[in-house]
C-alpha cells in the first residue's frame, strides 16, 4: 500500500489534491463533450458509418415492440458490443426522442468513460501532468480516434474502455494496492465482459498476463480462481448466445487466422510487406488523414508529419526508459524498492507488451488495411491508438522536466502533435460529403433495415433459409423488402471475394418470387455501385491489377443480373429503387 503513496506524494496532502483532479477532469469532459456535440450538430453526415443505421432501426423497433429474441439483435456472432449499444440507444431515444444527437449518446458515453479511465489510470500510476496530457491528447485526436469515437458500433473503438480498465486494475494488482480476491475477481469480470463486448479486449488481457509473468511470480491459486470466476461471470452473455448458436462466435477467430472461408474480400499480403506498409503508409495515413478526401497535398503530408514524428519520438523515449529500467533494475524488482521514476517505467511495460501483441495479431491474421475504404479499415488498431496515449503522455511529461533546451524541443514537438491532430480532425469533420442533405429519422430507419439484411446474410450465408426466415420476421412489407435487398448486398460482397455466377442463382430459385426479386434488386444496386467505383479508379490510374480483375468479374455479374431482371414481371420491377 505504501508504494502508491511513493508514486505521488501529493496524495498525502488530504482531499484538496483529489478535488483539484476532479475539477481538472470535469473541465476536460466539458471541453470534450462540447467539441463533439458541436461536430454532430454542424456536420452530422461526416461522422457516420452505414452499420450505425442498423443500431438505430433496431432500437426503434424494440421501443415499439421487439419482433425477435433480444439476443438476436446482436449484429454478428462474435461480439456483443452491438447489443449493448442498441440497449443504450433504446434508453436514449426513449428519454430524448429520435434524433441524430440522441443516436450518438452511447458513443459519447463510451468515449467519456474512456477519457475518465485514461485520466484516472495516469493520475494513480503516473502523476497529474501525465493525466492532464493524456486527457488533452485524447480530446485533440488523432483524427482517426476523434472520428471513430463518435460511431455507435459497439466494437473495437469502444472496447478501449474495457482494455483501459483491465490495465488499471492490473497495475493495482502488480504494485499490491488492489491485490485482494475482490481485485482479482474485478479484473476477471472486466476481462470477460470486455471479450464478450469485442474480441480485441482479449489482446489486452493477454498483455496483462504476459507482463505479470515477466514482472511477478505466478498468481496464488485462490487469486487465479477469483480471476477465472470473474471472467466466467463476465462471459455469461457470450456463453448464452453461443450455446444457442453452436458456438459460432469462435468461427470469426478461426477465419481471421486462415481457417474457414471468411466473407471479407481481402487481398493476400505477406507478413513482411504488411509490416513495412504499416509503418511506412498505414499508420501515418490512418492516424492523420483516414479519409483521402479530407485534405489535399501538401497539407496532408504536413499533418501526417506533424502528428506521426512527435508521436514516434515520444514512444521512442518511452521505450528507452523501459529498456533502461530493465537493464538497471531487472524484471523481478520489488515495488517497495523503486523510486517514482522507476515505478512509472515499470508501469509502462504492459503497454509495450500490448503493442507488440497487437502487431503480432495483425501480421499473423488475414486482416489487411485498405486505405481507400476510409477510417473503418483501421478499426483493429483503435484500442491500441487509445492506450498508447499513456506512454506518449508519460514521455512528454518526462521531457518537459528535462534541461531547458530539451524542454523547448519537447514543447515544440507536443505543440506540433496537438496542432496536427486538431487540423486533421477539423478537416475530417468538415470534409465535403457525397450526400450533403441531412437525413431524417425515417431515412435512418429505412437504411437500417437494408443494413439488417447485410448483417443477416453475414450471419447465415451458409444457410439462406435461416437468413430469409429472419427477414420474414419484419411485419411491414416495405421494410421487409429492404431487408431482402440488404441480403442481396451481402451476396454481392461474398461474390466479390470468392463467388461464382453459376453458383449464385440456384439457391435463390428455391424461394418465393417476391423475395427473389427483392434480393435481385439489392444485388443489382450494389454491383452497379462497385462497378462504377472501380471504373473511376481505373480511369484515374489508381487501380491495382486486382481491381482490374474484380471489375471484369463484376461487369460479367452485372450483365447476368440485368438478364435476370428482364425476366421479372413489370409490376414487380416498380419496387426497385436506390436502396442506400
Amino acid at each position: 500500500m505504501g508504494d502508491g503513496k511513493k508514486i505521488d506524494s501529493e496524495q498525502g496532502r488530504g482531499g484538496s489534491s483529489w478535488k483539484r483532479d476532479a475539477w481538472t477532469l470535469a473541465v476536460l469532459l466539458v471541453v470534450f463533450l462540447a467539441s463533439r456535440i458541436l461536430w454532430i450538430q454542424l456536420q452530422p453526415e461526416s461522422v457516420s458509418y452505414w452499420e450505425e443505421d442498423y443500431r438505430w432501426a433496431s432500437a426503434m423497433e424494440i421501443l415499439a415492440g421487439p419482433i425477435q429474441p433480444l439476443l438476436d439483435y446482436q449484429a454478428d456472432h462474435y461480439q456483443g458490443g452491438s447489443l449493448v449499444v442498441i440497449a443504450l440507444l433504446v434508453g436514449s431515444f426513449g428519454l430524448f426522442g429520435e434524433s441524430m444527437l440522441a443516436s450518438k449518446a452511447p458513443a459519447l458515453l463510451f468515449a467519456s468513460g474512456t477519457l475518465v479511465a485514461l485520466f484516472v489510470l495516469c493520475r494513480v500510476f503516473f502523476d497529474r501532468s501525465v493525466a492532464l496530457l493524456a486527457g488533452g491528447l485524447y480530446i485533440a485526436g488523432p483524427p482517426l480516434l476523434a472520428y471513430s469515437s463518435l460511431l455507435i458500433m459497439g466494437s473495437h473503438g469502444e472496447s478501449a474502455l474495457f482494455s483501459a480498465l483491465q490495465i488499471f486494475i492490473f497495475l493495482g494488482l502488480l504494485d499490491g494496492r488492489f491485490r485482494t480476491r475482490l481485485g482479482w475477481l474485478g479484473f476477471g469480470f472486466v476481462s470477460g465482459l470486455g471479450i464478450w463486448f469485442c474480441s480485441t479486449s482479449g489482446v489486452s488481457l493477454l498483455a496483462c498476463g504476459l507482463t505479470w509473468l515477466l514482472l511477478a511470480r505466478t498468481p496464488r491459486p485462490n487469486e487465479l480462481g477469483a480471476a477465472v470466476a470473474g471472467g466466467l461471470l463476465g462471459l455469461l452473455p457470450w456463453i448464452a448466445f453461443n450455446l444457442q448458436n453452436d458456438f459460432v462466435g469462435l468461427m470469426r477467430l478461426f477465419e481471421l487466422f486462415g481457417g474457414g472461408d471468411p466473407i471479407d474480400a481481402w487481398e493476400g499480403v505477406s507478413a513482411p510487406r504488411k509490416l513495412f506498409l504499416f509503418f511506412a503508409r498505414d499508420l501515418p495515413t490512418g492516424l492523420a488523414v483516414p479519409f483521402a478526401e479530407a485534405m489535399r497535398e501538401p497539407w496532408a503530408t504536413l499533418v501526417k508529419a506533424g502528428l506521426y514524428l512527435p508521436g514516434l519520438a515520444a514512444l521512442g523515449l518511452s521505450l528507452a526508459g523501459t529498456i533502461r529500467f530493465l537493464r538497471t533494475r531487472g524484471l523481478r524488482s520489488e515495488p517497495s524498492t523503486l523510486d517514482p521514476a522507476d515505478q512509472r517505467a515499470r508501469s509502462e511495460i504492459v503497454f509495450w507488451v500490448y503493442g507488440a501483441l497487437i502487431l503480432a495479431v495483425f501480421l499473423g491474421s488475414s486482416f489487411v488495411i485498405q486505405p481507400d475504404k476510409g477510417a473503418h479499415t483501421y478499426r483493429l488498431f483503435l484500442p491500441a491508438v487509445t492506450l498508447m496515449i499513456v506512454p506518449i503522455a508519460s514521455s512528454a511529461a518526462r521531457a518537459l522536466r528535462m534541461s531547458p533546451p530539451l524542454r523547448v524541443l519537447a514543447s515544440a514537438l507536443m505543440a506540433s502533435f496537438f496542432m496536427a491532430s486538431l487540423s486533421g480532425g477539423i478537416a475530417v469533420a468538415a470534409r465535403k460529403m457525397d450526400e450533403p442533405d441531412r437525413r431524417t429519422a425515417s431515412d435512418h430507419r429505412m437504411r437500417g433495415y437494408v443494413a439488417r439484411g447485410v448483417l443477416i446474410h453475414r450471419k447465415y450465408e451458409d444457410a439462406l433459409d435461416l437468413a430469409f426466415g429472419e427477414a420474414r420476421r419484419v411485419p411491414d412489407l416495405q421494410l421487409r423488402f429492404r431487408v431482402f435487398q440488404g441480403i442481396g448486398w451481402g451476396i454481392q460482397y461474398r461474390y466479390e471475394g470468392s463467388g461464382e455466377i453459376r453458383a449464385l442463382f440456384p439457391p435463390l430459385d428455391e424461394f418465393p418470387q417476391g423475395e427473389r426479386v427483392a434480393v435481385l434488386s439489392g444485388l443489382r444496386w450494389t454491383t452497379g455501385e462497385r462497378v462504377d467505383e472501380l471504373r473511376e479508379k481505373v480511369a484515374g490510374g489508381q487501380a491495382s491489377p486486382r481491381d482490374v480483375a474484380q471489375l471484369e468479374r463484376l461487369e460479367r455479374l452485372r450483365s447476368a443480373l440485368n438478364a435476370r431482371w428482364e425476366q421479372v414481371p413489370l409490376h414487380m420491377r416498380m419496387n426497385d429503387r436506390v436502396i442506400y
